[in-house]
């Protein structure tokens, strides 16, 4: 993957937009960090944020997306030179940023103002993403339909990672 664009960037992607993930980046995170997925996710409102990247989940009665927690510079892991301290671990959506999937086609998205190449050698880990994103969502509704009313963000960490 390219990554001399960023090296100039001022972080724009990462302090403007929700920083979404998949289990198996909440999985990653938190072995890397030795925490446990609440010490670094929360659960957006959806009348916050618009989340093109996530997918909305229902607790208690309101949509919420699932992100990594924010600071007041953006992204919580957003040093103050601009730069990811979990970078080596970093989420998918993180990984893939600025390309994305439109239909089969990679397209370089428009939230991004630097100049990239290379966005073809982003199919296969857009492909793997876009796989996590569509297992979470199954999970998201099985969660929605049988424990949004009751559940809590915990039990909802617990159901999304667990592997039944």
């Amino acid at each position: 993957m390219p990554s001399e664009p960023c090296s100039s960037c001022d972080a724009r992607c990462c302090r403007k937009y929700l920083v979404a993930v998949v289990p198996s980046d909440v999985l990653k995170i938190s072995k890397r960090l030795g925490k446990t997925p609440t010490e670094f996710l929360n659960l957006f409102p959806s009348s916050d944020c618009s989340c093109a990247h996530s997918i909305p989940l229902w607790l208690r009665g309101k949509e919420f997306y699932l992100g990594l927690r924010r600071g007041g510079n953006g992204c919580v892991f957003l040093t103050a030179d601009n730069r990811c301290s979990i970078h080596k671990f970093k989420p998918l959506v993180c990984s893939t940023f600025p390309f994305l999937l439109d239909g089969e086609n990679v397209a370089k998205s428009n939230a991004c103002s630097k100049a990239w190449e290379g966005g073809e050698g982003s199919r296969r880990p857009l492909r793997k993403y876009h796989a996590e994103l569509k297992a979470m969502r199954r999970k998201i509704v099985e969660w929605d339909w049988h424990h949004s009313k009751n559940g809590d963000f915990p039990k909802l960490m617990a159901f999304l990672l667990s592997t039944e």
